[in-house]
């Protein structure tokens, strides 16, 4: 395995632009769930040298999302209808 590759952890299947900006992402999937890690790069850093709080918070939004999706067995919508609330976001989409 390269040593690039965190131990147990494989290159993420799923991806997305953001994932592709900050990756590469790797995932590793175990009975308790689904667990996602990258290599901290200086560009990921604040000032102070710690990993961003943005990139924390990415990692989590998704890896809390796909372990979600994974226990679920009818997944509900992760939108409602225009015009009755949320909205799907995309690139220059409003969110509600």
């Amino acid at each position: 395995m390269s040593a690039e590759v965190p131990a147990g952890f494989e290159p993420s299947e799923r991806t997305g632009p953001f994932f592709d900006l900050i990756g590469p992402v790797y995932a590793k999937t175990r009975e308790c769930g689904i667990l996602l890690g990258l290599r901290a790069r200086a560009e990921h850093c604040n000032a102070r040298g710690f990993v961003h709080g943005a990139v924390l918070a990415a990692l989590l939004d998704v890896v809390c999302g796909r372990n979600c999706s994974a226990r679920t067995v009818e997944p509900e919508p992760a939108h409602r209808e225009p015009d009755r609330g949320l909205r799907r976001c995309g690139a220059g989409r409003r969110l509600a």
